[in-house]
């Protein structure tokens, strides 16, 4: 099958030359990869250019975010299965192969481990994708976004990203898939390395909390609870970062 590979990026200099070469390199014939950058000044743009031979499709200029930019690259892309790689993350090695060797026919969503790396520490865990997957009303567990492939068809069924969204907008969008009666694959394979501190990293914990409580809501979670894991979440990551950086910084 066709896969399309989709990379979003902002003045990503210091990183997306890696994800690029995690993409071409890729060992997958039917290929096709589009980058949307959102107008980037620090010269990321001649980056891309560096690899425009092999890039199918790329673009410059202001986006509305993230959402915006996602959906962009999803209506340019022509492959049966889609894949999002940000540009601070990469694609592991031989992938796309053993992804197309693995999908259902009736697969709306694949999806695998993921390496988490964090900067300050230069570590990496892999964080292991469950599966069954544990929905609820405005919640989940085991699915991660940047391990994930998504079917072009499932993206016309079910809607696209919702640009009002500048950091949950996976939340929403497997949400709403599965509360559409689409169909979750899980495959025991490590997908992808994601970096923190992007744009839903500690820096911005709040922000994505709001926004993470406001979509809980909307999909039938109690104001009460969802005022509660918000709290909870920002505690957890505040007292986890607060205890890795000491740790660094003591060795």
């Amino acid at each position: 099958m066709k896969i399309s590979v989709i990379t979003v990026s902002y003045n990503s200099i210091n990183t997306i030359e890696e994800t690029i070469q995690s993409v071409i390199n890729q060992k997958y014939k039917n290929l096709e990869y589009i980058i949307i950058d959102g107008g980037s000044m620090d010269g990321t743009v001649d980056i891309i250019k560096k690899y425009s031979g092999q890039i199918t499709y790329w673009i410059s200029e202001p986006d509305k975010g993230i959402s915006d930019a996602f959906n962009k690259g999803i209506q340019q892309s022509t492959g049966e299965l889609v894949c999002i790689i940000n540009s601070d993350d990469i694609l592991l090695p031989n992938v796309l192969n053993h992804v197309s060797e693995q999908i259902n026919i009736d697969t709306d969503i694949i999806y695998g481990n993921l390496s988490l790396y964090r900067k300050i520490q230069g570590k990496e865990k892999v964080h292991f994708s469950q599966e069954n997957l544990y929905f609820s009303k405005g919640n989940f567990y085991g699915i991660m976004h940047p391990a994930t492939l998504i079917r072009k068809c499932a993206y016309d069924k079910y809607g696209l990203y919702d640009t009002s969204l500048k950091f949950v907008m996976d939340k929403e969008l497997f949400l709403r898939m599965y509360n559409g009666g689409a169909i979750f694959q899980h495959i025991n394979f490590t997908v992808a390395r994601y970096t923190t501190g992007g744009a839903s990293g500690v820096q911005n914990i709040c922000k994505v909390a709001i926004e993470s409580r406001r979509v809980s809501i909307r999909y039938g979670m109690s104001s009460i609870k969802a005022t509660y894991i918000m709290i909870r979440n920002i505690s957890q990551i505040y007292l986890a970062e607060t205890i890795h950086k000491i740790r660094y910084y003591l060795k």
